[in-house]
């Protein structure tokens, strides 16, 4: 089983961009044998051409408008249309996330170029990637140049193995099992969350799978949304420490401690003492945290797409 990704179709599938070039991206070229890949080009599919004049958004009478850059060409009741007829498509399939043409006015879900006239006055998002970020139509949608920066990269393939498990759950008994499985995991990102999805959990009799299902998949979905900073991930190591202290002697904690201690000064990368922590859970045999997500996030192949800016 693999992610269902949805992705610009120019990000090195076809050659849909307006003046017909395409884009390549070693971080998708990396990725697609590891995902389900579904190419979308919203511009395509509302019947424009290749090559096509290049569009635009334009903010018009207090309303955002799909316009054509020189002849000023309305396309904003073809683009309702074509994102109306997307959404059918979605409701009969679950994409665990979305990789989008950045600055993009189909496809960018920030920063795009609004103009006032001949004015790019403010800064916006395009009409499908607005469609997708901001209703959560897909797991986790991001665009392809913040995934130049690493964290950004380990961000999206955290969240989107995250939701490929997620759809495998059937019942509450799972629920609760992969909650427990990923405890550790969402405590590196937002404790507060965590704790949020545990009060869930612990009211399902009141309520039935489904309804619980959907509550906590819209948590699971916020909690991606903003990258695990060095704060939270320094007290979920100190959380998972407690667990050998009757294992290991006086002169280990300290090292582990200095250890922590130069991850929260930015020293030293997170998974650094991480696997120092997955060593220890293997050598004591901790079995609560050999089941820990935060270990594995997604596959150890691709392992390597974080571990540098430059792939």
């Amino acid at each position: 089983m693999k992610p269902k990704v949805l992705i610009s179709s120019c990000l090195g599938f076809e050659n849909s961009r307006y003046n017909g070039g395409i884009i390549s991206n070693s971080f998708i070229d990396k990725l697609k044998d590891y995902i389900e890949p579904i190419i979308v080009c919203p511009e395509m599919e509302m019947g424009l051409g290749v090559p096509r004049e290049s569009i635009r958004l334009v903010s018009l009478d207090n309303k955002t408008k799909l316009m054509t850059s020189r002849s000023g060409i309305d396309l904003t009741d073809k683009a309702e249309a074509f994102i109306k007829k997307f959404d059918m498509k979605l409701s009969n399939n679950q994409f665990d996330g979305a990789m989008l043409k950045s600055l993009s006015p189909s496809c960018g879900i920030r920063n795009v170029k609004l103009y006032n006239g001949t004015v790019a006055s403010k800064k916006g998002k395009g009409f499908f990637g607005s469609f997708l970020y901001d209703h959560d139509k897909v797991f986790f949608t991001e665009e392809e140049g913040r995934c130049n920066d690493r964290n950004y990269r380990e961000n999206f393939l955290t969240a989107i193995y995250a939701s490929m498990k997620y759809r495998n759950v059937t019942s509450m008994a799972e629920l609760i099992k992969f909650h427990s499985e990923h405890k550790y995991l969402y405590m590196s990102y937002n404790y507060t969350k965590l704790k949020e999805m545990g009060k869930l959990l612990a009211s399902h009799s009141a309520k039935n799978f489904e309804i619980v299902y959907v509550e906590y998949r819209k948590i699971l979905t916020s909690l991606f949304k903003k990258l695990p900073n060095i704060r939270s991930r320094y007290n979920t190591m100190q959380h998972m420490v407690g667990y050998f202290k009757n294992d290991l002697s006086s002169i280990e904690k300290e090292f582990l401690a200095n250890l922590f201690t130069e991850y929260r000064n930015s020293l030293i990368p997170f998974n650094v003492p991480l696997k120092l922590l997955e060593y220890l859970v293997v050598k004591y045999n901790k079995t609560y945290l050999t089941q820990q997500v935060v270990f594995n996030t997604f596959p150890k192949e691709l392992q390597i797409l974080t571990q540098g800016d430059n792939l």
